[in-house]
């Protein structure tokens, strides 16, 4: 309602003006009762100007503040409404990442597990084929069949596992060394000669004893670990492998044969 008088007031107020700069327009349009014209516009625009003016009604005015509370009510609730969708649209970004952060973690797990994995199977592949050489038995030379170094990393496999040696005649291991490769033989040995190599040598080999078994058979044997303090003319039992035969000169001028034997230990 308000709005309307407004504008019928600002008509009348505009159509006053009008009709005191140009009163021969309103003598025109209203046949010369000017007077009795204003008179009547002034008493509407005055009662025009008090409804204006006039103090509204409570019960507008309570609908008014009751209209503008909820006005403000539902843009504070859009508000609220656009600032929890930020807040979700946010939560649900932190989620995806944390749910792909877990995913590559359980992904990389999964990897390293399987390398880990195929490690231990390829460690342990590479112990049974240690532990169990396929030893070269045409060639009896161990210097050119290449069983020492396959009883060297034997040896290095089986770490300090315990091991039960035969009792075999030294002539009998000479005599056929491929039927006894790989098993390990406790032999009695009187030391001829007694050598230590350089401990930082790329070799295995860190110490030899020649010496005599007591069928007379000479034994040569390598070992991994130094001699300690064997002599000459000492008397020694070993437990070693044999790998082959070793062709070495003699005093007189030819050659003699040797039962070649490895071990870890004297």
């Amino acid at each position: 309602m308000a709005p309307l008088l407004i504008v019928i007031f600002t008509f009348l107020f505009f159509a006053s003006i009008a009709g005191l700069i140009y009163p021969k327009m309103f003598d025109n349009l209203f046949k010369r009762r000017v007077k009795r014209w204003m008179f009547a516009a002034g008493a509407l625009l005055l009662l025009v100007l008090i409804a204006v003016i006039a103090p509204s009604d409570p019960k507008t005015e309570a609908a008014d503040a009751i209209s503008r509370k909820l006005s403000e009510e539902d843009s504070s609730n859009a508000a609220s409404a656009d600032a929890k969708a930020e807040e979700a649209a946010k939560a649900e970004a932190e989620q995806k990442k944390e749910e792909k952060e877990k995913a590559e973690a359980a992904e990389k797990a999964a990897k390293a597990a399987e390398a880990a994995k195929k490690a231990e199977e390829e460690k342990a592949a590479a112990l049974e084929q240690a532990m169990h050489p396929d030893w070269d038995k045409s060639e009896m030379d161990a210097m050119n069949n290449g069983n020492p170094q396959l009883a060297f990393q034997m040896l290095e496999a089986m770490g300090d596992t315990a091991v039960t040696p035969a009792t075999v005649n030294a002539g009998l291991v000479f005599k056929a060394p491929w039927n006894y490769y790989g098993k390990a033989i406790e032999f009695t040995v009187d030391v001829a000669i007694v050598q230590d190599y350089p401990p930082d040598g790329d070799s295995y080999v860190k110490s030899e004893i020649v010496g005599e078994a007591p069928d007379g058979t000479i034994l040569d044997i390598f070992s991994m670990s130094d001699s300690g303090e064997i002599q000459v003319g000492d008397q020694i039992t070993v437990v070693a492998y044999p790998v082959g035969l070793v062709t070495v000169e003699n005093k007189l001028g030819g050659q003699t044969d040797q039962l070649a034997l490895v071990t870890n230990k004297f």
